[in-house]
């Protein structure tokens, strides 16, 4: 279970940094996304470090949030 590990890792380093950066944002007054998609990522690596499936249906959901907010800020 190695590689759950380190995937967990992995995705908590990105929520974290994600979530941060996006926190400095939205004090700056900008787009409240990369808070949004960092705690996403944050909620995903705690579900994998507790191995439950439903670890997958965030990580989608944030994967499908952020090309619908890619979609949109491109117009």
């Amino acid at each position: 279970m190695l590689i759950l590990s380190l995937t967990s890792i992995v995705i908590a380093l990105i929520g974290a940094v994600l979530a941060v950066a996006g926190a400095y944002l939205v004090a700056l007054g900008g787009s409240v996304f990369y808070l949004l998609a960092g705690i996403g990522f944050l909620v995903t690596a705690f579900l994998l470090i507790l191995r439950r499936p439903l670890a997958l249906v965030v990580y989608g959901l944030v994967t499908l949030l952020s090309l619908g907010w890619a979609v949109w800020e491109v117009g």
